[in-house]
């Protein structure tokens, strides 16, 4: 049965005739035009669906709080310190210390560095403690800290104190633990010294840290840089005016006229402070016990044969095949996946926390208190300054904040798969000396441990070496844990800072090519991302999806190719994967999935904005057949949204529609109906996601087809008014839910709206409704999935409610977007692989077996 042709419809002035949606028709006309009101939008004031659980007292919240706080309760782990300080060892060897010209070490050889480093680490601190020469400095400034009323003098004080720990070490060898180049030595300053991008929650609305931290560690040459009028010439001398001249540095730091703003890209990590009870006598304990000079290093070593009291003992979360080294240690897969959305955070109301040992006892019940303009929470502060840590540059790997409260010391560690969290030790009591060799460690880290990827970019392109760079403007989503995406377009290597050379040799925008690039960058489109090491990736998915369409559509393979990326170069790099810093901590699986990054670079692509309504409906076709022909072949996008659906527009050529980002896709084998990939059923962005899944709350609905089809379709809606629609993006997909099947019952009013967008949004809606009915003859909307699958994904599947098959939603969608002649040219609508003719190579094992 062929699809209803353009033909079969009837036109009227060259325009489709479709029932009109509920439009505002008075509008504004001043000097003949027609003047839009100012469009309503709906306030990001959420509020959790558990205020008692939260500690919220019903108080409204913003939503990039609440989106904090999901993903926090979701994806924090807690460790020991000491546990931590040995794992970023191990890591720091890997990334920055071995020595290439000799086998890496196995497992069991790098655990056995981590832990001689760490004795030998705390043995040095312990060393320093019970020094009172070394020592005084730090307990002198220790002292006022806990003394003084006034911030802004209580975190001078720990900035001087912890730089006098620098100063110390900065010459002193311990063990095999590298120091830096002189010349990225860092010291402590406070936040209120410098001028850094930040404002008060109340007054923004695009995730900004809401305030300074009261400290933060940088680079003191880029101190230096930064006050120019200080007139310093060694890394001592710096830390002597910090410390002894503060007026004068304040002064120097914040004078707008002469210093320049401190952006987050010169931060290396945060510190956060918080009084809880008020001026205690904390500092008078830590004094008297100072004055002992008996710390020990053998009583943070009298646990060693008890294995990870913190966290429990359990099995690895994985072990990376790059890490596996001689010892033949093999990745443990098989972990349940949640939801992953890419800046949006999962409903957790329903659920415990997935961090393991204790972190569940703190993370639910410790993350918010009462929320006031201007002041955050502690733990969703110190939050705040790991994402813009983490947003800083565009290959940032991870950051660090570091909390004070009161005597209590903890560290937490931000990357792509959440946080990792260190119970508090005291610094008054035995823990002093973790303290000191946390500082220590740190200061010994290089690029790589403070999170910078550092890779060379480059690309062959057209048989060329192509070397390159990303602007340095260039930022990643905001987000805690995800995909973290970073895009934008390459320029010449060299030219980050956005300078570029002519032929001339003339610095400073050229609209000719530097001569040592030898292609047009700008034609070309760069990705980087975190994916789970479990998916396949992106840029093998494309590739599988070209070639099975090559060798089962034969000569209609354009059908498909057409309307994929083009992918000139692709890289994995396991070595910075989100999960060795756990798996040397040994934190045992959640539900998180550890996360490597992945580079892409495509031929660029324009999106979908700026297009009319109806010359998105002449060429939407591109994208449903695509869509309908990949799952036949095995392939399933599963994230179609507006912003991947993108535009290839060649001059002269009519426009193509494109359907990108395939990073939550999956592979099956072709003729299989649903994906066999664990945690791929409540993939997707839910704006756009199909009632099914956002209605599931355990992740129960296989995935279809017509989920994919169905995402189409909640595209235009969002195109055409999603200032309407803000809260489809609301972080409870059980919220999203109600939100859509509302607009189904009621369509938004929406003011002003273009005639063209008010046909895709009465279209889309009479689509819906036509694709989800309720009862007949009532105003209730009644939705019921139309296939479901047990929790027990290894038990058999069952169907529940017979559905309609694709052909049928795609009959419904046709009847009101009538495709074009070049759609209907053979019957793609029921073509299917042939079982004889599946090639072994496509047969996809998956978690769940039949």
């Amino acid at each position: 049965m062929k699809l209803p042709s353009s033909k079969s419809r009837t036109v009227s002035d060259g325009q489709r005739r479709v029932t009109p949606l509920i439009v505002q028709t008075e509008l504004e006309q001043s000097n003949n035009t027609v003047t839009r009101p100012k469009l309503r939008v709906e306030p990001e004031s959420p509020t959790c669906e558990d205020p008692e659980e939260c500690m919220h007292a019903f108080e409204p919240i913003h939503s990039n709080i609440a989106s904090v706080h999901y993903n926090l309760v979701e994806k924090t782990q807690v460790t020991s310190l000491k546990t931590l300080l040995k794992s970023m060892i191990m890591l720091k060897y890997k990334r920055e210390d071995r020595c290439h010209r000799y086998p890496s070490l196995t497992y069991e050889e790098l655990l056995e560095y981590g832990e001689t480093q760490l004795r030998t680490l705390v043995e040095e601190a312990v060393a320093f403690c019970n020094d009172a020469t070394r020592s005084g400095p730090l307990i002198e400034k220790l002292d006022e800290m806990g003394r003084n009323e006034s911030v802004t003098l209580s975190n001078n004080s720990l900035a001087s104190g912890l730089n006098s720990i620098l100063l110390d070490f900065r010459e002193r060898d311990i063990g095999e633990l590298k120091r830096c180049s002189d010349g990225d030595l860092t010291l402590y300053n406070a936040g209120s010294n410098m001028v850094i991008d930040s404002e008060l929650l109340a007054q923004v609305s695009d995730n900004k840290s809401k305030r300074r931290p009261a400290l933060y560690e940088s680079r003191y040459e880029d101190l230096l840089r930064l006050t120019p009028k200080v007139q310093c010439t060694s890394f001592e001398e710096l830390a002597g005016v910090m410390a002894t001249d503060q007026p004068r540095w304040s002064r120097a730091s914040r004078n707008l006229e002469s210093a320049e703003t401190t952006e987050w890209s010169d931060i290396v990590s945060c510190i956060e402070v918080e009084k809880v009870q008020g001026n205690g006598a904390w500092h008078e304990s830590l004094r008297r016990k100072w004055e002992q000079h008996q710390y020990a290093a053998r009583a943070f070593f009298e646990d060693d044969n008890v294995q990870n009291l913190c966290v429990g003992s359990g099995v690895l979360p994985f072990v990376s095949e790059h890490l596996s080294g001689n010892n033949g240690s093999t990745a443990q897969r098989g972990i349940k996946r949640g939801r992953d959305d890419e800046n949006e955070a999962g409903d957790v109301s329903h659920k415990k926390s997935k961090a393991t040992g204790s972190a569940q006892e703190h993370v639910e019940t410790s993350l918010l208190g009462s929320i006031h303009p201007g002041r955050l929470p502690t733990e969703i502060q110190c939050a705040f300054f790991g994402l813009e840590l983490l947003r800083s540059r565009w290959g940032r790997t991870h950051s660090v904040v570091m909390l004070f409260s009161d005597d209590q010391f903890s560290v937490r560690w931000y990357d792509s798969q959440g946080c990792i969290r260190t119970e508090a030790v005291s610094l008054s009591g035995e823990e002093l000396p973790l303290v000191v060799a946390t500082i220590v460690l740190f200061q010994r880290f290089k690029t790589a441990m403070r999170g910078r990827a550092g890779i060379d970019l480059k690309a062959t392109i057209d048989g060329k070496e192509v070397p390159f760079d990303i602007p340095q403007s260039t930022r990643a989503r905001w987000a805690l844990g995800g995909r973290r995406s970073v895009v934008g377009v390459p320029v010449p290597a060299g030219t980050a800072d956005g300078k570029q050379r002519s032929k001339r040799g003339v610095k400073g925008a050229s609209s000719t090519l530097p001569e040592d690039c030898p292609v047009d960058l700008g034609q070309y489109h760069f990705k980087w991302s975190w994916r789970e090491e479990t998916r396949d990736s992106e840029a093998d998915i494309v590739k599988t999806a070209r070639r099975r369409s090559e060798q089962y559509l034969k000569e209609h393979s354009t059908d498909v190719t057409d309307h994929l990326p083009q992918i000139m170069h692709d890289e994995d790099f396991p070595s910075l994967s989100t999960g060795l810093i756990r798996q040397f901590a040994e934190l045992t699986s959640t539900e998180v999935q550890p996360r490597i990054p992945s580079l892409i670079l495509s031929k660029r692509l324009s999106p979908l904005k700026g297009l009319d309504g109806y010359t998105i409906i002449g060429c939407i076709w591109d994208i449903l057949r695509c869509i309908f022909l990949l799952w036949r072949l095995g392939v399933a996008h599963g994230d179609v949204s507006l912003g991947n659906i993108m535009v290839s527009h060649v001059l002269g050529q009519p426009i193509v529609l494109v359907l990108n980002d395939f990073d939550l896709a999956a592979l099956m084998t072709p003729r299989e109906k649903s994906p066999k990939k664990r945690g791929f059923d409540r993939a997707g962005t839910k704006p756009f996601m199909a009632l099914d899944l956002l209605q599931s709350e355990s992740g129960s609905v296989a995935r279809l087809c017509r989920h994919d089809l169905e995402s189409v379709v909640w595209v235009f809606p969002w195109y055409c008014a999603s200032e309407y629609l803000a809260i489809w993006n609301d972080p409870s997909p059980k919220r999203v839910f109600y939100a859509k099947t509302a607009w189904l019952l009621c369509p938004e009013v929406v003011p002003g709206i273009p005639p063209d967008y008010n046909m895709l949004l009465a279209t889309s809606h009479q689509i819906l409704r036509e694709w989800l009915p309720g009862r007949k003859g009532s105003d209730v909307f009644k939705h019921q999935p139309t296939q479901h699958i047990p929790d027990t994904l290894g038990a058999e599947r069952t169907t529940t409610v017979a559905g309609r098959s694709d052909k049928d939603y795609l009959v419904i969608i046709a009847e009101h977007w009538p495709p074009k002649s070049q759609h209907i040219t053979w019957e793609w609508i029921d073509w299917e692989v042939i079982k004889s003719d599946v090639l072994p190579e496509d047969v996809v094992a998956g978690d769940v077996e039949d």
